[in-house]
């Protein structure tokens, strides 16, 4: 590798006709990837008319392109989806199912737009990576290990032997398969993901909805001041007690803000208190 010549890229027209006395216009490049032909008229003017509309907001849905595409295919425009990749499209139906779990949480970003992530919050990030091969991968991986060196968890799904993403905390592989339908074995992982995030959730939730219950019971059987408090105190233990035993070992951290925390622990702890009312 460092023995090969560096790529010297094709000189700009004006230097070229500079040096060698050559008006610019009658200089066509041929060693360049470039059009001697000039732009596409229709092109042309196609971005005129774009540019005239710059001002307002895109149709975000595609409406018009689905509707063709509907028309040609004869199908319904429901059966489109458009979106800057396959993985791109999978990245946001994950994010469908993800965000009925908690919306703070979630959000979505394409790993050429790190501005928009914050990584400041070391936040777990879920890479759609399924189907992608030869420089697309090499850049994702790229930026996996920047998502790493900043304390992030990135979790990728990929091609079963797929050996670039190292640096991930987790790998979820996948068959390969035609690299055209492997964003729908992302969607369907994403889902997976979203099931066992929401038990994991739930399981946590669990001791603070039993506490919940206690309260509720203790209600509906009657009872005020110290009675009602009496009934709450001789069952709120086992509960509370398995909330504090969680709240130790970190278990919350990252879903229960801390002045969250401090104030069901100090709700907790007064209740169960000898005298809560004194408390």
């Amino acid at each position: 590798m460092l023995t090969q010549p560096t790529y010297e890229a094709g000189r700009p027209i004006e230097v070229v006709a500079r040096e060698f006395g050559l008006e610019p216009a009658s200089v066509i490049k041929l060693a360049s990837n470039e059009n001697p032909l000039g732009p596409s008229p229709l092109g042309l003017a196609a971005a005129r008319k774009a540019l005239e509309v710059c001002h307002l907001y895109p149709d975000g849905g595609c409406t018009f392109l689905r509707e063709k595409l509907a028309a040609k295919w004869e199908l319904t425009p429901a059966h489109f989806i458009v979106g800057n990749g396959s993985n791109a499209v999978a990245a946001e139906e994950v994010r469908i199912k993800l965000s009925e779990l908690c919306y703070k949480s979630i959000a979505c970003d394409i790993t050429e737009d790190k501005k928009h992530i914050d990584l400041s919050c070391e936040p777990l990030i879920f890479v759609c990576a399924a189907g992608l091969g030869g420089g697309t991968a090499a850049d994702v991986a790229k930026e996996i290990e920047i998502f790493r060196a900043h304390k992030a968890l990135p979790i990728v799904v990929a091609t079963a032997g797929e050996q670039r993403f190292g640096a991930a905390a987790a790998v979820i592989e996948v068959p390969e398969v035609d690299s055209r339908v492997a964003f729908v074995l992302s969607v369907m992982v994403g889902h997976l993901f979203g099931y066992e995030a929401a038990m994991a959730i739930d399981t946590l939730a669990r001791p603070l909805r039993q506490t919940r219950e206690v309260v509720e019971h203790a209600v509906e059987r009657g009872g005020q001041g110290a009675t009602l408090l009496e009934k709450v105190h001789a069952e709120i233990g086992v509960p509370a007690n398995r909330f504090f035993d969680a709240l130790a070992t970190g278990a919350y951290d990252g879903n229960l803000e801390v002045s969250t925390a401090v104030r069901v622990v100090g709700i907790l702890r007064t209740v169960m208190s000898a005298n809560p009312l004194q408390a």
